[in-house]
């Protein structure tokens, strides 16, 4: 039972996927609003009005209507606050980023509402294509949702990431944006498959022996 143990161990670790390093600089916003774009205006002192953004460790503060939501990296640290455009179709993020050609990428980001009634509906575009599909954020203020797509690069060598919300309406649609990644998903060589495969056929048969 202590081989099979072994082997089972090394047939997982060969059947994961290696995921690189985030493409995204600050994703986290620990470094404020530096690094990526945006079509919205920056406000960073307090909100008066819709299609405004801003980078802080405290929402509440800047909108008194807006859920006291700690962020999702650290429980401490800054998120992107965004109150949701009322008019035209601005992204409110934007970050161009190199990438390799055919390769798949995983992008993801972590999303929680501002103001209950009427959570935002995000979407993302990649070289001006949708990727994926439209993502609700949560109905519950303080909490946050994972928010993940899959993109393949195709014969692009660089990757213009822009994130919308398509909910227009003037109140609420308002949100949190944190620790967006973009990252290449590595597959594991043919080699390691096959010798994956071997191994998976060896803890078969150390199985039907146990039995």
């Amino acid at each position: 039972m202590k081989k099979l143990r072994i082997l089972a161990s090394i047939l997982c670790a060969f059947s994961s996927h290696i995921n690189g390093a985030s493409l995204v600089i600050n994703g986290d916003f620990e470094s404020g609003n530096t690094v990526f774009s945006s079509q919205y205006s920056y406000a960073p002192a307090s909100n008066t009005t819709e299609g405004e953004y801003t980078v802080r460790t405290d929402p509440e503060n800047w909108n008194n209507l807006f859920a006291a939501t700690p962020d999702h990296t650290s429980g401490v640290g800054n998120m992107l606050v965004v109150n949701g455009a009322t008019t035209g179709n601005p992204y409110f993020w934007q970050e161009i980023v190199p990438v390799s050609s055919f390769t798949g990428y995983d992008f993801s980001a972590w999303i929680s509402t501002a103001v209950a009634g009427g959570p935002a509906d995000l979407y993302v575009e990649i070289n001006g294509v949708l990727v994926g599909s439209l993502f609700t954020a949560p109905d519950l203020p303080g909490t946050w949702e994972n928010w993940s797509e899959q993109w393949m690069s195709g014969s692009a060598t660089m990757a213009d990431i822009r994130i919308y919300n398509s909910d227009t309406s003037t109140f609420p649609n308002d949100f949190y944006v944190d620790d967006i990644s973009f990252m290449a998903a590595v597959p594991i060589p043919a080699a390691a498959w096959l010798f994956g495969s071997g191994l998976l056929g060896l803890v078969g048969v150390a199985m039907r022996k146990a039995t």
